[in-house]
């Protein structure tokens, strides 16, 4: 049971990803204050679009590295780990390139778009590569036993690189909504290129003296699952910013959707970046068939991560109308409600994270893809119905409740095959 997380892993990674959810946060405030409100919705679309995208791109090959990566790098298997290396930079390379030049051809034609939010959302596609193989070293850093590095550049190099440069721009004049995007860029490519050289130090050398082996067309199938479950969830958590604009919402009503997002991502991204040091034991373990071993992680993560949200998510509740009022008053009327959902919300997501990934890694991918499939048309089906209605929080009402069914569903198909046994 050597690969199970202790207290000693998980601390310094929920330590990191707190400071960068920090420098995330202080960056929205700072960029909605410093924006307009047009250039501020821009901006917001541009990023949802651009997170959209970024799930597409990788096409699920980030995420499949750490299912095939942690055991074929512990029985030394390197000819397999350089094949998958080897596949994953082309496949995330060339389908992310291909993504970014359909989408600015489709926003070109689309003439409903205003000016500023085309040219956010082109800029967006521009450093889409980048952005999809970062992502992908992010998850081969995290597939070696690596993953405090891991959540160090992503979860703090990241924003902090942003919002350094953001204020600079900031203190010598101005920045545009499109202009935040480019800033965006240029941190992924920063943190590439410190990625990139630690990867070669990191990774074992063997894995570059040996015969790449190629099993593209079996990993291909086995990433679709991923590609499919993590593009649900891109769309249930971004769909809501992109068609409040599309249906024309007004620009405040799609900041204040933004805004409450925001203040609610930093506890949920410090929990799901915990549970990078939980997967990796979690793919190791389901490939033994220990499940007792994996309902012992299960049993250690919930004893802090239910105390630390129950905590959040009762703050967020009261203070909700002065943590919205930090961004902009303009914007309080109409995200006060939305925050406190996704308050709700968070808290049974972040939960109960775990359990698609479990089914996946235990050869139930089609569970988890039919119940994503229909989570999805559920949500966009009450975003339509709900948007026109209620804005900003019609549309939390949609995404709130259709993320929060998806994990209690796969949640209770867990349960109900541990009870079977």
């Amino acid at each position: 049971m050597s690969n199970r997380p202790t207290g000693a892993a998980i601390t310094p990674i929920a330590l990191l990803a707190s400071v960068g959810q920090c420098a995330s946060l202080c960056l929205s405030l700072t960029l909605a204050r410093q924006l307009d409100v047009a250039g501020f919705e821009a901006y917001v679309v541009a990023s949802a679009v651009y997170m959209v995208m970024l799930v597409v791109g990788t096409m699920g090959v980030d995420k499949l590295a750490m299912y095939v990566l942690p055991a074929s790098i512990d029985r030394e298997d390197w000819s397999t780990t350089h094949g998958f290396l080897r596949f994953g930079v082309r496949r995330i390379g060339l389908s992310s390139f291909v993504l970014a030049l359909v989408v600015i051809s489709a926003i070109s034609l689309i003439s409903e778009v205003s000016v500023e939010i085309r040219a956010a959302i082109i800029v967006s596609c521009l450093i889409l590569p980048v952005g999809a193989l970062v992502h992908f070293g992010i998850e081969v850093m995290t597939s070696a036993g690596r993953e405090i590095i891991a959540t160090a550049i992503l979860r703090v190099l990241m924003p902090a690189t942003t919002l350094v440069i953001v204020g600079l721009c900031a203190w010598q004049g101005s920045i545009s909504g499109p202009g935040a995007i480019l800033v965006w860029g240029v941190s992924w490519m920063f943190a590439g290129a410190v990625l990139a050289s630690l990867l070669g130090r990191r990774l074992p050398t063997e894995i570059w003296a040996s015969e790449p082996r190629d099993e593209a067309e079996l990993w291909i199938g086995y990433a679709y699952p991923f590609l499919v479950h993590r593009g649900i969830l891109a769309l249930l958590t971004h769909s809501g910013v992109i068609l409040l604009d599309f249906l024309y919402a007004s620009p405040t009503a799609v900041g204040a959707y933004a805004i409450s997002l925001a203040i609610i991502t930093p506890m949920a991204s410090v929990v799901i970046a915990t549970n990078r040091a939980y997967v990796r034991a979690m793919s190791v373990l389901a490939k033994a068939g220990d499940t007792e071993g994996i309902f012992e992680l299960w049993k250690r993560r919930a004893r802090w991560v239910l105390p630390v949200l129950t905590c959040f998510t009762v703050m967020v509740l009261l203070l909700a109308r002065p943590l919205v009022g930090l961004f902009g008053e303009e914007f309080v009327e109409e995200g006060v409600t939305p925050l406190r959902i996704f308050a709700v919300t968070m808290a049974i997501s972040a939960t109960f994270s775990l359990s698609p990934t479990y089914l996946k890694f235990t050869r139930q991918r089609s569970k988890v893809l039919k119940i994503a499939v229909a989570t999805a048309i559920v949500q966009f089906g009450l975003l339509l119905a709900l948007v026109p209605l209620w804005g900003a929080t019609g549309a939390a009402i949609a995404s709130g409740t259709s993320l929060s069914a998806m994990v209690c569903i796969c949640t209770l198909i867990v349960l109900r095959e541990v009870s079977a046994r």
